[in-house]
This record gives structure tokens, C-alpha cells and sequence, in this order.
């Protein structure tokens, strides 16, 4: 019963690490390219309003 439960517990182990993973690469691509996009498209909308407020 020993090596069951050690590997079940490896196995449990396994897993949260590549959750882990999952979950940092995710932020990451958050960060990295959809942040700069939003950004960019809040200062593409920002510029069109001004030119288009022209009194």
C-alpha cells in the first residue's frame, strides 16, 4: 500500500507543477501581448477622437 500512495502522491505533484506552468505562461502571454495591444488600441481610439472633436 506504501507505493500506492507514494505514487498517487507524485502523481498529485505532477500535476500541480504543470498547472503551475500553465498558469505562469499564460500571465505571461497576458502580460507581454495582450497588454501592449490594449494599450494600443486605447491610444488608436483615444487619437481618432481628438481629430474627429476638431471645433
Amino acid at each position: 500500500m506504501d507505493d500506492a500512495a507514494q505514487t498517487a502522491v507524485e502523481y498529485l505533484l505532477l500535476i500541480g507543477a504543470a498547472l503551475m506552468v500553465v498558469i505562469i505562461v499564460v500571465a505571461l502571454i497576458r502580460l507581454v501581448i495582450v497588454s501592449p495591444t490594449l494599450a494600443s488600441a486605447e491610444n488608436k481610439t483615444a487619437a481618432y477622437r481628438n481629430l474627429t472633436n476638431v471645433s
